[in-house]
């Protein structure tokens, strides 16, 4: 038996429990294997970034700006992404960058976040929040920032690393990784080859209405960057349900802990825009 959860895993339908999907475990009798398919972790340049923070190209890692922002205008049909009930809200159907936070620098210690529907409301709008703001103390004594939300007509989607010696720079929007430290600064393609990149930057320019947002619809064929990562992501599950085998970097999504993690973070900062205090995330 397998379960390839597609992101986040958060949503799961009523009476199914996360953690309950987690208590099957991953011993071998079991004959049980889950897998949390969170895509951020198949691009090519979120591969590089996490190989050039192993190399210490930028040192220790101090601190993480990630921004995911856009302007969403009323929808004909209001989907699942914009109703609290089903999805959760921007919060949680944007958790790719919390995910990445804490694959970078582990589960944080706390976080503190403010959020609210600022603009969004009446026919063709949902109940999330449309602006989203979460403050994270790292284990190691930095910090991250994670900016979400619908209400941004000036929109941008980056993560930023700085380091000790240097910085990373995954811009998601222009489809480029740049690396600077002492050495001078160095690109690096963000998907697979050039044409996949100009097509997501094309994907921005497009969209540029909502921000790079496109709404997918019945039929609509998916992008050539977006099918290579579906490709290496389901090519990883088979791989392991095939040997047994994973490679070291993908088991936090096999035994669940990167899921994990990642609904601490969201489900914290839900108790923080509640609470209106920091909130602490226990291992």
């Amino acid at each position: 038996m397998s379960f390839l959860l597609p992101n986040p895993a958060r949503q799961l339908p009523s009476g199914v429990g996360f953690l309950g999907l987690l208590s099957y475990g991953r011993p071998p009798k079991a004959g049980v294997y889950f897998f949390a398919a969170h895509t951020t972790n198949f691009i090519r340049g979120v591969q590089t970034a996490k190989a050039l923070l192993a190399s210490g190209a930028v040192g220790e890692l101090l601190m993480i700006e990630a921004v995911h922002t856009d302007w969403a205008g009323p929808q004909k049909f209001t989907g699942w992404k914009q109703r609290k009930d089903i999805s959760g809200g921007h919060l949680y159907h944007h958790m790719h960058e919390a995910d990445l936070i804490c694959q970078l620098a582990g589960l944080p210690v706390s976080v503190y976040a403010n959020g609210k529907n600022l603009v969004h409301h009446g026919e063709g709008c949902g109940d999330e929040e449309d602006a989203i703001f979460l403050n994270m103390e790292l284990s190691g004594g930095g910090f991250a920032s994670l900016t979400i939300g619908s209400a941004f007509h000036l929109g941008d989607h980056f993560v930023k690393l700085q380091g000790k010696t240097g910085g990373i720079l995954l811009d998601f929007k222009n489809s480029v990784v740049r690396l600077e430290n002492d050495r001078g600064e160095k690109l690096y393609s963000m998907q697979e080859n050039e044409a996949e990149d100009e097509e997501r930057r094309n994907g921005y320019r497009k969209h540029k209405a909502d921000a790079g947002k496109g709404f997918g619809k019945p039929g609509m064929k998916t992008s050539s960057w977006m099918s290579t990562i579906f490709y290496k992501e389901l090519k990883c599950f088979n791989d392991i349900i095939r040997t047994g085998n994973t490679a070291p970097e993908y088991e936090p999504l096999l035994d669940g802990s990167a899921a994990l993690n990642c609904v601490k973070v969201l489900d914290g900062a839900r108790e923080s825009m509640a609470l209106r205090l920091p909130v602490r995330l226990e291992e």
